[in-house]
């Protein structure tokens, strides 16, 4: 599926950063691999989505995660986020995949950034804190979603060195 290279969606963007922090939490890598295995999927597919912003937007994730001490529960709270950005274009609409009316899978303007993502996110934590945010499905991420199959490739793909040991400590 090629996207005639227009600019990446915000709530794709959202979730490949809450996606790369995750992998960056459960296997130990540099916050690097993962953001520059997305950023150069997504540029095969959209507009190029630089790898320093994206690493940027990732640490600016990182911080806010330190910052609230969400700690043990942040891989769960970063796969709710992105299912609900994902799946959900407000709390009470469904993204439709398909169809005449389905969701646009690229934009004509850039919206996505770093600042946008962390406000996104903010929001969604303070929802999730008063039970009020869209929860989503445990286990969840990029990779097992099926809407959207090149996006799914491109989470599939690791291309970083994943320490065994990490695994086998969860």
């Amino acid at each position: 599926m090629v996207f005639s290279k227009k600019y990446c969606p915000i709530w794709v963007y959202d979730c490949v950063v809450a996606q790369s922090v995750s992998d960056f939490i459960l296997y130990g890598v540099d916050l690097t691999q993962p953001c520059r295995k997305f950023a150069g999927g997504l540029s095969e597919l959209f507009e190029e989505v630089s790898l320093e912003e994206l690493v940027r937007a990732s640490e600016l994730v990182v911080q806010f995660l330190v910052a609230e001490k969400v700690n043990e529960n942040s891989t769960d709270f970063l796969s709710n986020f992105s299912y609900y950005r994902f799946h959900f274009a407000s709390k009470k609409t469904r993204r439709k995949f398909g169809g005449i009316f389905g969701t646009k899978l690229s934009d004509g303007v850039r919206e996505y950034s770093g600042n946008e993502t962390l406000k996104n996110l903010k929001a969604y934590y303070y929802e999730n804190r008063s039970e009020v945010a869209v929860v989503g499905s445990p286990g969840w991420s990029l990779a097992t979603q099926t809407e959207i199959p090149a996006l799914q490739d491109i989470a599939k793909n690791s291309t970083f060195q994943v320490n065994p040991m990490v695994y086998l400590e969860h």
